[in-house]
C-alpha cells in the first residue's frame, strides 16, 4: 500500500471516528447501532483472515504507524496466529453483543454489580 493510500485510509477511518463521536451526542442509538455493526463487522473479518489467510494477517504489520504493534504482530502473533486472533475476534464478537444488547442481561448485570446500589 503506498503511503497516499495510507493518508487517505487513515484520514477516512478518523473521520469515521468524528462521525460517531457526532453520533454518540445527537443520535445516541444509532451509534450504538453503528458501533455494534463495527465490532461485529471486525470480530467476522479478524476471524476469517486468521483462520482462512493467517498468513495475509501479517501484513497488516507494514500498515501501522506504531513500531510496538508490529513487533507484537511479527513477533509474539506470528507463532500461533490463528489462537491469538481468533481469542480477539471472539472478545470482539462478545463486545459488539454487548454494545448492542439493551435488555434483561444488561438490567441483571446492572442490580447485581452496581456498586452505588444500596443494600
Amino acid at each position: 500500500m503506498s503511503e497516499e493510500t495510507m493518508r487517505i485510509a487513515w484520514l477516512m477511518s478518523n473521520l469515521v471516528a468524528v462521525l460517531l463521536l457526532l453520533g454518540f451526542i445527537f443520535r445516541s442509538n444509532l451509534a450504538r447501532f453503528l458501533f455494534c455493526v463495527l465490532f461485529l463487522f471486525a470480530s467476522w473479518r479478524n476471524a476469517s483472515l486468521a483462520i482462512l489467510h493467517p498468513d495475509e494477517y501479517l501484513n497488516y504489520a507494514n500498515l501501522t504507524p506504531v513500531k510496538q504493534y508490529a513487533r507484537v504482530m511479527n513477533h509474539i502473533l506470528r507463532s500461533n496466529i490463528r489462537l491469538y486472533v481468533t481469542f480477539i475476534a471472539g472478545c470482539q464478537f462478545l463486545i459488539g453483543l454487548l454494545i448492542g444488547y439493551k435488555g434483561i442481561l444488561m438490567k441483571i448485570i446492572h442490580s447485581r454489580w452496581n456498586p452505588l446500589r444500596q443494600s
